[in-house]
């Protein structure tokens, strides 16, 4: 089969099918031929780091990108990307859009490190940047009409920079508001401008759609969508709330008995990789730390993972969590900025982040834990850390989180010298 990889940037949960706050005809389109998995979560809710992990199948410290490819971190098992690994199984690998894995404005210079064959988008970056995804698009659909898509199997990412900031200013958002999201005009202002970007990012969507089944590839063509991380809001993007490692998911390939389907195990984006090898019937890459969806996509199996893990490191300045989630409970350990400074930089700016902050102090973040029961709280309002009530579950979620970081040779275990509760 080919593969057609559609993702986005910042875009969490708020398009349909998942909320119904925004229409987005496109997405709901494909959502009836594909695969919907509702408890996606992605490894680490800032946007090199997150998309690294999906397309290496392995944790941050393990791929080494731990912060932002063009604040200056590296990619460091290129070896391991998925373009450079089908195009070893002799696919065709092509680019149209954004990638975040490797920072350069030379297109070939980006192709050659990451695996791509070829860059098929749009080279000038004069346009505006919510518009500029309608030419990438175009691109991709450009391809898959033509007889080149025809010759082999190819593996198209379409790299969307919509929802990302900056959004057009536009009238106050009159209708429901997400959760999260403030109720005031700041609030209301700022959802109008990313409902604004959803509705561009769902039309470059649907334009790359129609091109696939215009030339024919819907029954050749494995396609998956996603987004790295939550919305770029306060308490959402870079940090381990749901809001921020929630992500829409979705799968649709020749033969897939779930089609038009939601299945909502808690899975994540290291699953994406081991699944796609096993569909194309492929052998799963050694390095893969998820699992493959397939027994959930068969009917087989109702879970795959008894919990899973969040490692956040550094996007503007570092402000490093671990975090372990199960269906029923969340673990967080903050580690608080590097020598105390401001958090505020890993806040997008927006009117909410200035409502919130109107003079721009200082938001110093110190080393802190949180125990959510996201069954009777999933906004994660209630810290029960320290709770009698839930000591136990307390100390067991601790006890495997820092089994895992003693496992993976996770390096902030020795920087931070972490104690696991049950030895206070």
């Amino acid at each position: 089969m080919n593969v057609v990889y559609l993702h986005s940037h910042d875009s969490g949960r708020w398009l349909q099918p998942y909320s119904d706050l925004v229409a987005t005809p496109a997405f709901q389109g494909f959502s009836e031929q594909a695969a919907v998995f509702t408890q996606a979560f992605t490894v680490c809710p800032t946007c090199s780091p997150s998309r690294a992990c999906l397309l290496t199948g392995t944790y941050p410290h393990q791929h080494g990108l731990m912060g932002l490819a063009h604040m200056g971190f590296t990619l460091e098992r290129t070896d391991w990307h998925l373009a450079r690994l089908l195009h070893q199984h002799g696919y065709r690998t092509l680019l149209s859009g954004i990638q975040h894995e490797f920072s350069s404005p030379d297109h070939e210079e980006v192709c050659a490190t990451l695996g791509y064959d070829a860059y098929i988008g749009e080279r000038e970056w004069k346009t505006n940047v919510m518009e500029r995804d309608h030419l990438h698009a175009q691109g991709a659909a450009d391809f898959l009409l033509s007889p080149d898509a025809k010759a082999q199997p190819f593996f198209l990412s379409v790299g969307l920079y919509n929802t990302h900031r900056v959004y057009h200013e536009l009238p106050a958002w009159e209708g429901e508001l997400p959760p999260g999201v403030p109720d005031n005009e700041a609030g209301r202002r700022d959802f109008a401008g990313y409902a604004d970007s959803l509705r561009h990012l769902d039309k470059a969507v649907g334009t790359v759609l129609e091109a696939l089944r215009q030339g024919d590839h819907l029954d050749d063509t494995l396609i998956f969508y996603t987004t790295d991380h939550g919305p770029a809001y306060p308490g959402m993007k870079c940090t381990p709330t749901d809001l921020g490692t929630g992500v829409a998911l979705m799968l649709s390939y020749p033969g897939n008995q779930m089609k038009g389907q939601q299945i909502p195990a808690m899975v994540s984006h290291l699953d994406v990789m081991p699944t796609l090898f096993e569909l194309l019937k492929l052998p799963v890459p050694s390095q893969c730390e998820g699992h493959s969806l397939v027994p959930l996509l068969n009917g087989e199996e109702e879970e795959i993972h008894d919990y899973l893990i969040t490692s956040l490191n550094t996007h503007v300045v570092k402000e490093p969590a671990r975090a372990i989630r199960t269906p029923r409970f969340k673990w967080v350990r903050s580690y608080g900025t590097q020598d105390n400074e401001s958090a505020l930089p890993n806040i997008d700016n927006g009117p909410v982040k200035s409502w919130l902050y109107p003079d721009d102090p200082p938001l110093p973040r110190h080393a802190e834990e949180h125990l959510f029961d996201l069954q009777n709280d999933p906004e994660e309002t209630i810290n029960l850390a320290g709770d009698p009530a839930y000591a136990t579950i307390q100390a067991d979620l601790d006890a495997k989180l820092i089994a895992w970081m003693e496992e993976k040779g996770d390096p902030l275990l020795s920087q931070t010298k972490a104690e696991p509760i049950a030895a206070r």
